[in-house]
Protein backbone atom coordinates (compact mmCIF):
# COMPACT_ATOMS: atom_id res chain seq x y z
CA UNK A 1 0.00 0.00 0.00
CA UNK A 2 1.11 3.51 -0.61
CA UNK A 3 2.10 6.00 2.02
CA UNK A 4 -0.77 8.24 0.93
CA UNK A 5 -3.35 5.57 1.79
CA UNK A 6 -1.66 5.01 5.13
CA UNK A 7 -1.74 8.72 5.95
CA UNK A 8 -5.33 9.02 4.74
CA UNK A 9 -6.59 6.14 6.88
CA UNK A 10 -4.75 7.47 9.92
CA UNK A 11 -6.07 10.98 9.34
CA UNK A 12 -9.66 9.78 8.98
CA UNK A 13 -9.32 7.69 12.16
CA UNK A 14 -8.07 10.75 14.07
CA UNK A 15 -11.01 12.84 12.82
CA UNK A 16 -13.42 10.00 13.64
CA UNK A 17 -12.21 9.90 17.25
CA UNK A 18 -12.15 13.68 17.67
CA UNK A 19 -15.89 14.00 17.12
CA UNK A 20 -16.89 11.77 20.07
CA UNK A 21 -14.25 13.48 22.21
CA UNK A 22 -15.77 16.84 21.30
CA UNK A 23 -19.24 15.69 22.31
CA UNK A 24 -17.91 14.55 25.70
CA UNK A 25 -16.10 17.87 26.14
CA UNK A 26 -19.38 19.67 25.42
CA UNK A 27 -21.15 17.53 28.01
CA UNK A 28 -18.48 18.28 30.61
CA UNK A 29 -18.80 21.99 29.84
CA UNK A 30 -22.60 21.85 30.23
CA UNK A 31 -22.34 19.77 33.39
CA UNK A 32 -19.99 22.24 35.05
CA UNK A 33 -21.81 25.36 33.86
CA UNK A 34 -25.35 24.69 35.07
CA UNK A 35 -26.82 23.50 38.36
CA UNK A 36 -30.03 21.88 37.17
CA UNK A 37 -29.93 18.62 35.18
CA UNK A 38 -32.79 19.75 32.93
CA UNK A 39 -30.83 22.88 31.98
CA UNK A 40 -27.68 20.82 31.36
CA UNK A 41 -29.44 18.47 28.97
CA UNK A 42 -31.27 21.33 27.21
CA UNK A 43 -28.06 23.29 26.60
CA UNK A 44 -26.16 20.14 25.55
CA UNK A 45 -28.83 19.22 23.00
CA UNK A 46 -28.82 22.78 21.65
CA UNK A 47 -25.29 22.19 20.30
CA UNK A 48 -26.59 19.54 17.90
CA UNK A 49 -29.00 19.71 14.95
CA UNK A 50 -32.62 18.67 15.33
CA UNK A 51 -32.15 15.12 14.03
CA UNK A 52 -29.44 14.41 16.64
CA UNK A 53 -31.50 15.48 19.64
CA UNK A 54 -32.96 12.05 20.30
CA UNK A 55 -32.34 10.19 23.52
CA UNK A 56 -29.48 7.98 22.34
CA UNK A 57 -28.58 9.37 18.92
CA UNK A 58 -25.37 11.18 19.91
CA UNK A 59 -24.17 8.21 21.95
CA UNK A 60 -24.82 5.75 19.12
CA UNK A 61 -23.08 7.95 16.57
CA UNK A 62 -20.13 8.35 18.96
CA UNK A 63 -19.97 4.60 19.38
CA UNK A 64 -20.01 4.02 15.62
CA UNK A 65 -17.32 6.65 15.04
CA UNK A 66 -15.13 5.05 17.70
CA UNK A 67 -15.45 1.67 16.01
CA UNK A 68 -14.67 3.30 12.65
CA UNK A 69 -11.55 4.88 14.15
CA UNK A 70 -10.40 1.54 15.55
CA UNK A 71 -10.96 -0.22 12.22
CA UNK A 72 -9.16 2.46 10.21
CA UNK A 73 -6.25 2.59 12.66
CA UNK A 74 -5.85 -1.19 12.49
CA UNK A 75 -5.86 -1.51 8.69
CA UNK A 76 -2.19 -0.63 8.30
CA UNK A 77 -1.04 -1.90 11.70
CA UNK A 78 2.01 -3.76 10.31
CA UNK A 79 3.50 -0.75 8.55
CA UNK A 80 6.72 0.48 10.12
CA UNK A 81 6.17 4.24 9.95
CA UNK A 82 6.93 5.27 13.56
CA UNK A 83 4.94 8.50 13.63
CA UNK A 84 1.81 6.98 12.12
CA UNK A 85 2.12 3.90 14.34
CA UNK A 86 2.27 6.17 17.40
CA UNK A 87 -0.79 8.06 16.21
CA UNK A 88 -2.59 4.75 15.61
CA UNK A 89 -1.71 3.61 19.13
CA UNK A 90 -3.14 6.82 20.55
CA UNK A 91 -6.28 6.37 18.47
CA UNK A 92 -6.66 2.82 19.84
CA UNK A 93 -6.33 4.03 23.42
CA UNK A 94 -8.70 6.98 23.10
CA UNK A 95 -11.19 5.05 20.98
CA UNK A 96 -11.26 2.23 23.53
CA UNK A 97 -11.94 4.70 26.32
CA UNK A 98 -14.59 6.47 24.28
CA UNK A 99 -16.29 3.14 23.50
CA UNK A 100 -16.49 2.42 27.20
CA UNK A 101 -17.90 5.89 27.88
CA UNK A 102 -20.44 5.57 25.06
CA UNK A 103 -21.55 2.13 26.28
CA UNK A 104 -21.83 3.44 29.82
CA UNK A 105 -23.95 6.38 28.66
CA UNK A 106 -26.32 4.02 26.83
CA UNK A 107 -27.10 2.13 30.03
Amino acid sequence: MTTFKLKLATGISVVAILLPMLSWALWIYCFNSFDNQVERVKIYKSFFPEFLQGRYSVSLISLLLCFLAIILASIYWNKRTPVLKTISNLVFIFAGLMVLLALFSLM
